[in-house]
């Protein structure tokens, strides 16, 4: 099936953001300024759509310190797009904790001289985990495994 045309309009209402860049010669030649519109679905994962085409790709990188390519897919059409963006939504919601019943949420923290983000999920009874991980998916799927205290 080939790709079908994406509106701005609906990459807008899924939580896309717009990055715009000065770059005088795409301006000339194009018309508008070079942008970049995507969505970051995990630290890894985000969509990018290209304005000039109004083609959208699942990109995934090896990590976003490097940031090299691991896999690139095209996003057929607003349908697949929508359920993708719903799939990593709604992918992993975070449990109460498992200790407390508490509610949770994830902390985020940079470190290093070249920052690298790290998460790591808190109940407000201050239970956590001990260790911090790249992915917030990642930790939220930690934290949903733990045991409970028995």
């Amino acid at each position: 099936m080939k790709q079908e045309r994406i509106y701005y309009k609906d990459v807008i209402a899924l939580g896309f953001t717009e990055t715009q860049s000065d770059d005088s010669v795409y301006l000339q030649q194009y018309g508008f300024p070079y942008c970049i519109v995507e969505k970051e679905l995990t630290p890894t994962v985000h969509l990018e759509w290209t304005k000039e085409t109004g083609f959208c790709s699942k990109i995934t990188i090896d990590n976003k310190e490097d940031g090299n390519i691991i896999e690139k897919v095209e996003v057929k059409n607003l349908g697949e797009l929508k359920r993708i963006v719903e799939e990593y939504e709604n992918k992993i919601g975070l449990l109460p904790c498992p200790f407390c019943g508490g509610k949770c949420e994830t902390e985020k923290s940079e470190s290093g001289d070249n920052p690298t983000t790290y998460y790591r999920v808190n109940c407000e009874n201050e239970h956590s985990l001990d260790w911090w991980e790249e992915d917030e998916q990642i930790a939220i799927q930690v934290w949903n495994k733990r045991p409970s205290k028995q």
